[in-house]
């Protein structure tokens, strides 16, 4: 019988008295318990570590709990704790969902079915602040998605795994130099992660609810949850009003970053030295290739954008026909809602 890997659950907490102790104990009650809960705060100001350390002194071997010496925020906060995993698999968790009990179980199997797989994702049931049911899953509520599906590169770069969010997935250890350190430019260590994941080829999807994903006003990403539901038209007119020159600046940016990325890791020299694997799996280097291909046109599109924003309305006209006209709006954004977003915005 083949040995099962090791667990570690990296679970993020920052001012979550109300929620983590279900999770927490969620987690702890899953027919294939993890080996290790790395809990790494904050510095929450509330009851959190109070919670944390009563429930972890009745799980000694199990729960460490971490405390982070200065605010490092979400993104930082999850670096903190992946690089702290010791584990084979391990599984990202924000502090106010519920797992459901097979989850680890469950997820599990992908990983052992597949050696190359290096990420895993499952749908979650969204439920409101109590956990009652809202009648959907994330992946039905992004359907137009596909969310269950592989992608090509070109899906995934137009931004169709953006919407898996950290505490659906479960990672391969060895996937930890190619994205450590987390780029803050990136935006979110969910996306970044799953992006360098499907470069390599590594990622599979269990089309199956196996948390709840608890909606409540202390959500973090606002947008995220306005497009979850389904209320794109408030969206769309958040951005025209919101949307300045420094977003577009700051997209090149990240396009810029992720590129540079991805070239590392093509030519061996991704992260420090330490992590800095030995040679990138003959299995990835064709997805590889494609991935940095499309990302160079993404940042192409990036800076476009960026120098039609520049302009006066009168003159944007023109040069963003031709980026239409070509495609870009309808493969890299929103089609004609993304250019209609461009054309109106002061």
């Amino acid at each position: 019988m083949d040995r099962s890997p090791t667990v570690s659950v990296a679970l993020c907490t920052y001012n979550g008295a109300p929620f983590v102790a279900a999770q927490l104990e969620s987690i702890l009650k899953q027919t294939r318990p993890p080996d290790e809960v790395i809990v790494s705060d904050d510095g929450s100001a509330d009851e959190t570590l109070s919670i944390v350390g009563k429930i972890a002194a009745e799980h000694p071997s199990i729960v460490r709990v971490v405390q982070n010496p200065r605010r490092l925020g979400v993104i930082k906060n999850f670096e903190f704790a992946i690089a702290r995993a010791t584990g084979e698999i391990i599984f990202l968790s924000d502090q106010d969902d519920v797992w459901l009990e097979n989850r680890i179980e469950r997820m599990l199997l992908p990983f052992a079915a597949n050696p190359d797989t290096c990420l895993v994702y499952c749908d979650a049931r969204l439920v409101d602040q109590d956990l009652q049911p809202l009648g959907r899953s994330v992946f039905e509520a992004h359907g137009e998605m596909r969310l269950a599906t592989r992608h090509a590169a070109r899906d995934v770069i137009r931004g169709v795994d953006l919407a898996v969010l950290g505490s659906m997935m479960a990672l391969r250890a060895t996937l930890k130099p190619f994205v450590l350190p987390i780029e803050e430019v990136w935006g979110a260590h969910d996306h970044w992660i799953i992006f360098i994941a499907h470069a390599l080829a590594g990622v599979r999807a269990v089309d199956e609810p196996l948390m709840l994903y608890r909606r409540h006003e202390r959500n973090v990403r606002e947008a995220y949850s306005r497009t979850l539901d389904g209320q794109w038209w408030r969206e769309w007119k958040f951005g025209v009003r919101n949307r300045d020159i420094d977003d577009y600046t700051i997209e090149a940016r990240r396009w810029e970053t992720m590129t540079s990325h991805l070239k590392a890791i093509d030519e061996g020299s991704g992260g420090p030295p330490e992590n800095r694997p030995s040679r990138l799996p003959d299995s990835a280097r064709e997805t590889l290739t494609a991935f940095i291909c499309e990302s160079e046109r993404r940042l192409e599109f990036a800076r476009a954008r960026e120098c039609v924003k520049r302009d006066r309305r009168s003159r944007r006209l023109l040069p963003m026909l031709r980026l239409l006209v070509r495609g870009d709006y309808h493969f890299y954004v929103h089609g004609l809602r993304s250019f209609g977003k461009d054309l109106l915005m002061p």
